[in-house]
C-alpha cells in the first residue's frame, strides 16, 4: 500500500493588516522551552489547545523522541471522540504577505475508530500532520476560513512516496492580496495554489492552527516572517589569467546568489544595459576580444529585486608586436638629437626584459653600446641617447623578446629584427 503524507495550516483572518515594510520575525517557536512528556494545558507558551484535547492525554504532547534537530517538538495524535482529534492554535498578526516554515513529520499511523462519522467528512485525515492511506489524495494544505470563520475550501498540493518518520521541511509563501499560496518541499518549488477565499480575510489578528484528525505526527521550528530584503547575487570569472584583471583566454563565467528569507526565486543577467534579462541557467562564456561588461542581478521568492551589479571582462589573447618605427630601417639624414620611437600593435609597459634594449654605434657588440634612456607612453617605447649622436654615422637599434609587454602582461613574443639608421652631418 503506497505511504502518503499530508500536511496543512490553517489560518483563521479576522480582518487584513497592512504588509509589514522592513524583514520582521512575527512569530517563531522550536518548542524548545516546553518540558518533554507534557501535553499541551492551558495555555502553555502561547498555544491553545482545541477539540478533545483536553480530555485526552494522547494530544499535543511535548516530546524529545522525534524532533527535526533532536531536541523537542509537538507531537499531535489521539483516539477519535466524535468528530477532530486534537489542535492547537497560537494568535499571530499576520500582513498582506507572508512566509510560513514548518518541519512535520508522520509515523504511518491513523485511528479509525469512528469510520462512520470520520469517513464521511474525512476526519481520517489530520489536517496539520498526518498519514493517510486514502486513495483520495495528500499534500500540504493550508486550509482557508470565511468571515464566519468555517473552512471555506482546502487547496492541496499532491506529493507522492512521503517517507513516514522522515522530516520534511515546508516553507508556504502567502498573499492574501492575489489570493495565492506558493509551497516549497525542503527547499524545492512544488506547486502554487490561487484561492479567492484568501482575500476574505481581514486585518490584524489571526490565529495559526495545527489539527489532528486522527493521524499521527510532529511539528518544529513554527516561524511566521517577512521578507523585503532582496537577494545578493556573486559572480567569478575563471579562465587564464593574465595581469591587471585582463585575460588570455575565453572566460568562464559562473553567478550563485543566497537569500536569507524567502529563498532565490532566479538570477538573471545581461550584457546591454538596456536589453532583456537573461535568466542564468548554468556557467557561460564571454569570448570577445577587449571589455565586454555583464549587468547581474537576482530576485527572491517574495518578488525582491536586488540592485544590478555590474563586471567587466578584459580579454586579450595576443601579446605586442611592432608596428613602425622612427626612424625607419636604413633611414639615412637622421637627425643627431631625435628621440627613436618603436610603435607597438597594443599599449605597452616595460617587460622583463626592458634592460637589454640597446642602441649600438657603428656595429653591434660590447664596444659599440650608447648610452641610452628608455620609457613607454601608450603603445609607443621611446629611446633616448643620454648625449648627441656623432655625425654621419651608422647606429643600430636592438628590441629583444621581452622588452616590452601588453595591459594584459602578455610579453612581446619574438626578437625584432636589428635595424639601422646613418645620422645627419
Amino acid at each position: 500500500m503506497e505511504t502518503r503524507i499530508s500536511l496543512a495550516v490553517v489560518l483563521l483572518a479576522v480582518a487584513l493588516s497592512t504588509a509589514a515594510r522592513a524583514d520582521e520575525v512575527l512569530f517563531s517557536d522550536s518548542f524548545e522551552s516546553c518540558p518533554a512528556r507534557v501535553p499541551v494545558i492551558g495555555s502553555f507558551g502561547g498555544w491553545v489547545p482545541l477539540y478533545n484535547s483536553f480530555d485526552d492525554p494522547g494530544n499535543n504532547i511535548f516530546t524529545d523522541q522525534q524532533s527535526s534537530d533532536g531536541t523537542i517538538s509537538l507531537q499531535q495524535y489521539g483516539l477519535h471522540r466524535g468528530c477532530w482529534t486534537s489542535g492547537i492554535y497560537h494568535q499571530v498578526s499576520l500582513p498582506a504577505e507572508f512566509l510560513l516554515e514548518v518541519d512535520m513529520m508522520a509515523s504511518g499511523e491513523i485511528d479509525n475508530s469512528y469510520l462512520s462519522v470520520c469517513s464521511a467528512n474525512r476526519h481520517d485525515i489530520a489536517v496539520g500532520l498526518y498519514s493517510d492511506f486514502e486513495a483520495f489524495g495528500h499534500g500540504v494544505w493550508l486550509a482557508t476560513f470565511g468571515a464566519n470563520g468555517v473552512i471555506a475550501g482546502m487547496p492541496s498540493i499532491l506529493m507522492d512516496n512521503a517517507v513516514p518518520m522522515r522530516w520534511y521541511r515546508f516553507r508556504m509563501k502567502v498573499n492574501r492580496i492575489e489570493g495565492s499560496v506558493d509551497y516549497w518541499i525542503d527547499g524545492v518549488h512544488a506547486d502554487r495554489s490561487v484561492n479567492p477565499a484568501y482575500r476574505t480575510w481581514g486585518p490584524t489578528l489571526q490565529y495559526l492552527y495545527f489539527q489532528s484528525g486522527g493521524g499521527k505526527g510532529w511539528i518544529d521550528k513554527v516561524k511566521v516572517y517577512t521578507d523585503n530584503t532582496a537577494p545578493t547575487s556573486t559572480l567569478s570569472l575563471s579562465g587564464v589569467a593574465g595581469e591587471d584583471n585582463w585575460f588570455w583566454s575565453d572566460v568562464l563565467v559562473t553567478l550563485t546568489a543566497s537569500d536569507n528569507g524567502s529563498g532565490v526565486a532566479r538570477t538573471e543577467y545581461r550584457f546591454d544595459p538596456e536589453s532583456a534579462w537573461y535568466t542564468y541557467a548554468g556557467p557561460f562564456s564571454v569570448t570577445g576580444k577587449g571589455t565586454t561588461s555583464i549587468h547581474y542581478r537576482s530576485v527572491d521568492n517574495m518578488g525582491n529585486i536586488e540592485p544590478t551589479r555590474r563586471q567587466e571582462v578584459k580579454i586579450d589573447r595576443m601579446p605586442p608586436v611592432v608596428g613602425a618605427t622612427d626612424p625607419v630601417n636604413s633611414a639615412s639624414g637622421v637627425p643627431r638629437g631625435q628621440t627613436i620611437a618603436i610603435t607597438f600593435s597594443e599599449d605597452v609597459v616595460p617587460g622583463d626584459n626592458a634592460r637589454n634594449v640597446k642602441l649600438y654605434k657603428s656595429r653591434i657588440g660590447p664596444a659599440g653600446e650608447v648610452a641610452i634612456t628608455t620609457n613607454t607612453a601608450g603603445s609607443v617605447l621611446f629611446l633616448d641617447p643620454v648625449r648627441k649622436l656623432a655625425p654621419k654615422t651608422v647606429y643600430w637599434v636592438v628590441i629583444p623578446e621581452g622588452a616590452v609587454k601588453d595591459v594584459a602582461g602578455h610579453p612581446m613574443a619574438a626578437d625584432y629584427r636589428p635595424y639601422s639608421f646613418t645620422t645627419s652631418r
